[in-house]
């Protein structure tokens, strides 16, 4: 027990110490031990973004919308549930994505062009897959259905999965990796009317995956954040508030809480 103790404050101490070493972006600007020094970093990460929201929410509230006051079922958004059911996406029955995608787009036949980074791989050595009973490509063929007018491309970080079939093309993509997601435009190309991120569900390869998009949009277009968990609220209500002066952001509530963040392009 004394060994195991003796170890557990070895390992403690360089904790703290990595913390310290490797996120200068939170840690303090003065001397110090190690020990200290890594718990005031370790509580600047965990505290720094409600804080600042905070401080944003004194001057601008940013206001959440819940599903049912965004959107509303209809005959449109049925058959799009039936789609996203039929081919095994889980964007329908876990989320009720399908109620946003029909309010955002109250035209199917006018979407002429759809990116949807993040095909729902089934290799479970691959982060945010989809389990070995998953459907890659599930959403894409949904959306192809229901667009019908549209060229739909997919990008995943796992090339295994690609295909391509009718109105529909893949390519590989890394999402933590700026240069991978620019290559990925070369081939797909610019003016898209949707852009879905339902990649790898980390913060920083979602603001990869929007700052590269962005200029690749279709005026009017739209660019959605997929499966944001309610624990990371503060974060996006943050970027919300950084970015609702040039662009329509919309932060939504679905089901089980988890959030969306639209992003629609007015310029």
């Amino acid at each position: 027990m004394k060994k195991l103790s003796s170890a557990w404050l070895i390992l403690r101490h360089d904790f703290y110490k990595l913390i310290y070493k490797n996120f200068s972006l939170f840690n303090p600007n003065s001397a110090g031990r190690h020990k200290s020094l890594g718990i005031f970093t370790y509580k600047s990460i965990i505290f720094s973004f409600p804080l600042i929201l905070k401080i944003i929410e004194t001057f601008s509230k940013v206001e959440v919308i819940k599903l049912d006051s965004f959107s509303r079922k209809n005959k449109k958004s049925n058959n799009l549930k039936k789609l996203f059911n039929k081919y095994g996406s889980d964007k329908s029955k876990d989320h009720d994505y399908h109620l946003i995608y029909c309010n955002l787009f109250k035209n199917p036949n006018s979407v002429k062009r759809v990116l949807e980074i993040g095909m729902g791989t089934n290799n479970e050595n691959f982060p945010s897959n989809m389990g070995i009973k998953g459907t890659p490509g599930a959403s894409l063929r949904a959306l192809r259905d229901f667009f019908k007018k549209a060229k739909i491309f997919g990008a995943d970080i796992d090339k295994n999965i690609l295909f391509e079939e009718n109105r529909i093309k893949t390519f590989h993509v890394d999402q933590s990796d700026s240069n991978s997601i620019q290559n990925l435009y070369k081939k797909v190309g610019n003016k898209l009317d949707l852009i879905i991120d339902d990649g790898l569900h980390s913060l920083f390869t979602n603001l990869n995956t929007i700052l590269n998009s962005l200029p690749k949009l279709n005026k009017k277009g739209w660019l959605i954040i997929e499966d944001i968990g309610p624990e990371k609220i503060d974060i996006w209500k943050v970027i919300h508030f950084i970015m609702k002066k040039e662009y329509n952001c919309n932060l939504i509530k679905t089901k089980n809480n988890v959030l969306i963040f639209a992003i629609q392009k007015i310029k």
